[in-house]
């Protein structure tokens, strides 16, 4: 059954994101991060959506996005820099590459790396290995879309690595085209978009 994010489905997102995104850039920013500032914000931000699929009490998979990245990023910035500071810390202090792959980000964030076609967003999608195969990404991604065209936006974006083939294989069949490729982090990343 597919609902809305709520405040207390976020330590299952959580572990679920820690799952699927071991290495991922927010995934080092840590739990306290995620837990207090990035995941409650889709729940809070007049732009953020987030949607869970949920068997048995058991959350096997989720979506969020945003009718507007560049704000909700902005917001998620400017009203959490400290936990941001501590992740980054914290990073560093356990793998010291950390900071490059930090400055990668900064950079990226301020142009140096993809362009976005559209202001939605679609941010995270997972799905709990175990359960692939069944649509449920197809699902979460296709009730996030209908989100946000109820609220007037008019496409959305996402980005995925180009090795990632499960990934690149939705967002086609979701009917996204690509837009740019663009290297980060030593890895080939693709933008789609599509238009609603």
């Amino acid at each position: 059954m597919i609902t809305d994010l709520t405040e207390n489905d976020i330590p299952q997102i959580i572990d679920l994101h820690f799952q699927v995104f071991p290495g991922d850039f927010l995934t080092e920013l840590g739990r306290a991060f995620l837990e207090q500032s990035f995941y409650p914000l889709f729940i809070t931000s007049s732009d953020g959506f987030g949607f869970v699929y949920e068997e048995g009490g058991q959350i096997l998979g989720y979506v969020v996005g945003s009718t507007n990245s560049g704000r909700f990023y902005r917001s998620l910035l400017r009203n959490n820099i400290v936990l941001i500071l501590q992740g980054v810390v914290m990073g560093c202090l356990r793998k010291p590459y950390f900071l490059v792959q930090v400055w990668k980000t900064v950079f990226s964030m301020l142009g140096g790396g993809a362009s976005q076609p559209f202001s939605a967003e679609l941010s995270y999608i997972a799905v709990a290995p175990r359960v692939r195969g069944k649509k449920i990404a197809f699902r979460l991604c296709d009730k996030l879309i209908h989100a946000l065209v109820r609220n007037g936006v008019d496409g959305c974006w996402t980005k995925t690595r180009k090795d990632n083939m499960i990934s690149n294989k939705l967002y086609v069949g979701l009917g996204f085209k690509k837009y740019q490729e663009y290297v980060y982090d030593d890895a080939i990343w693709i933008v789609y978009g599509v238009k609603f």
